[in-house]
């Protein structure tokens, strides 16, 4: 399995980016930025012995290749539902608030029982969004 992607300079970086992984990092040289490409594999697959061959193609582009590609396979597939979950709970969310708004408009609904179904359209996309948020606001962090 070949897996492409883009290797280029920005400033004093060169940047890599493998847009089939949705991934990309830097390195302070193109031999570094693509030894980063191949941790940054190990690390997704979480095996730091992954058997990961790279190598530059051209002038910005990369090549990948992979003795055993199951588990990056696995990775895709699994980043992929991940994606498409967020992307479904987003539209189900609008369509929820747009139907609200609706039903406000034609006045077929209070305020306070609007306030009560977006309240949980809130909770519906907090309990399936909070694996993708990165980090959660703490006390330390309110002031940022």
């Amino acid at each position: 399995m070949q897996i492409l992607g883009k290797i280029w300079k920005e400033g004093k970086l060169w940047v890599i980016e493998c847009p089939t992984l949705d991934a990309s990092t830097q390195g302070s040289s193109k031999k570094e930025a693509l030894a980063m490409m191949v941790d940054l594999v190990q690390t997704m697959v979480n095996d730091d012995q992954y058997d990961v061959s790279i190598c530059a193609v051209g002038k910005e582009g990369f090549s990948m290749t992979f003795k055993n590609p199951t588990p990056i396979i696995a990775t895709i597939i699994s980043r992929s539902k991940s994606s498409s979950r967020l992307f479904e709970t987003a539209i189900s969310a609008a369509s929820g608030l747009s139907i609200i708004m609706k039903k406000i408009e034609v006045s077929e609904i209070s305020i306070e029982d609007a306030l009560a179904e977006l309240s949980d359209i809130a909770a519906v996309w907090e309990n399936n969004c909070e694996e993708f948020v990165p980090f959660k606001k703490t006390k330390q962090y309110s002031d940022i």
